[in-house]
């Protein structure tokens, strides 16, 4: 702003110094000067207000008119069209919930039905009283919209902008016309005046000068003036836009404060997860390897058949059973049975590879097994497997000759007996022994 006013100072100064000279050379009296100029200023200040109006319709309204009444009508049809939809939505969930408590009336026992309803009837009564409910609210209004495009905007902004749009109707030509006219008017006060002040004196070239020197300068402080009230606005406008963005800073400085803890506590997993990775990827081929050895170890001893000579698992964690000459008999469909083996040798090798002693809860492990599995796996995790083993089993898994493979190593047996209540629901009691028909 400062730099303005000092443009503004020196050519103000020169402005008057050019009037006393034209008063001087026409010889005219101070007052007839002075009137002079200042109505041609004040032409000037309305010629510059009116292209300020041209210059705010170019960028505002008139862009809106130009757009085309058609679109216009098509963008103000849309808005309606949604706010009848939100408004319809409206009423149909407000109406949503008297339907469910009619619903819920018809469980009441008062007054009672005769002969009762059965569930049956029960369940086409409600639906047929959805059914008309449904109806009265379709299909929706004709002037209400399948979607909503502008999700945007709340019901207030969506009046707002048709009340906008409709402004825009009332953007006449008539307007536009009265502002050039107005615009020609003082342009041609201006010149008349500039040439009356001209005439008043003899001296046409040096007075010339001193007006075209006038002008150029008038034209100059305008410009200035223009620039100011420009800046002005920009100051104003990034004023306003500065305090928001203070206020978003305080909020965001207030969050990062309240964050600080969290924040230490995500950097030290950082870097505790950083670590690990690096654990992870210096003993990774090493664990892999001996996982597979141990895996083909185990797997051997739970598996009857003898196919499988070596269980391979790669970088990437892909596994193959190798047979006598390195065929891959992965590749090659497994029963259920199979399957289970491969992966009770999986869960097995992990633990031993780990190095860590946990308990190991299986549940019905043996129901896709046959025979000889089920006494392979019974022995082995009987044998090796941690600390303690939880079985989780049916009665047809493991009782007989499977029961007498572990009976030495079982601690402790109880059975689940479940008790029904009404209705499906029920409780289980945890009873001490096993099944009825097997004691440990």
């Amino acid at each position: 702003m400062k730099e303005f006013e000092d443009q503004l100072t020196p050519i103000t100064r020169r402005i008057e110094e050019l009037t006393r000279s034209v008063r001087t050379m026409t010889g005219g009296t101070s007052a007839n000067v002075k009137e002079l100029l200042e109505q041609q200023h004040r032409y000037r200040r309305q010629r510059e207000r009116i292209e300020e109006r041209l210059n705010h319709l170019l960028r505002t309204d008139l862009a809106l008119a130009l757009a085309g009444k058609p679109l216009r009508d098509q963008v103000c049809a849309t808005i309606r069209s949604e706010i009848k939809r939100t408004e319809w939505l409206a009423s149909k969930n407000h109406t949503q919930e008297k339907l469910d408590h009619i619903l819920g009336g018809l469980e009441a026992k008062e007054p009672p039905i005769s002969p009762e309803l059965t569930e049956h009837q029960l369940v086409v009564l409600r639906q047929r009283i959805s059914n008309v409910w449904e109806a009265l609210w379709h299909p929706p209004p004709a002037d209400c919209a399948t979607e909503e495009r502008h999700t945007y905007l709340t019901e207030g902004e969506r009046r707002k902008v048709i009340e906008r749009l409709d402004k825009i109707e009332r953007l006449g030509v008539a307007e536009l016309e009265q502002l050039l006219a107005d615009h020609d008017d003082a342009t041609i006060q201006d010149n008349r005046l500039g040439h009356q002040i001209a005439a008043l004196s003899g001296v046409e070239d040096r007075i010339r000068e001193d007006m075209n020197e006038l002008e150029r300068l008038n034209q100059q402080a305008g410009h200035l003036r223009v620039l100011q009230g420009d800046l002005t606005r920009q100051v104003q406008a990034d004023t306003a836009e500065l305090s928001r963005l203070r206020a978003e800073a305080g909020r965001m400085v207030a969050r990062h404060d309240s964050a600080q803890p969290s924040l230490a506590r995500a950097a030290k997993g950082e870097n505790i997860a950083a670590l690990i990775e690096e654990a992870i990827e210096d003993l990774y081929p090493k664990y892999v390897s001996r996982l597979g050895d141990e895996m083909t170890t185990i797997y051997k001893q739970l598996a009857h058949k003898t196919l499988v000579k070596k269980i391979q698992i790669a970088r990437d964690c892909s596994v193959k059973l190798l047979g006598d000459k390195g065929h891959n008999i992965r590749s090659m469909d497994s029963s259920a049975g199979e399957d289970q083996i491969f992966a009770l040798a999986l869960i097995a090798a992990i633990a031993k590879v780990s190095g860590i002693k946990v308990p190991i809860v299986m549940d019905t492990p043996l129901a896709r097994l046959d025979p000889d599995h089920r006494s392979n796996v019974l022995k082995y995790f009987a044998a090796h497997a941690g600390e303690q083993v939880i079985f989780l089993s049916q009665p047809d898994e493991v009782h007989g000759s499977y029961l007498k493979v572990i009976r030495d190593r079982v601690c402790k047996a109880y059975h689940i007996e479940f008790e029904e209540l009404e209705d499906g629901v029920g409780k289980a009691h945890v009873r001490s022994g096993y099944f009825p028909h097997e004691e440990v």
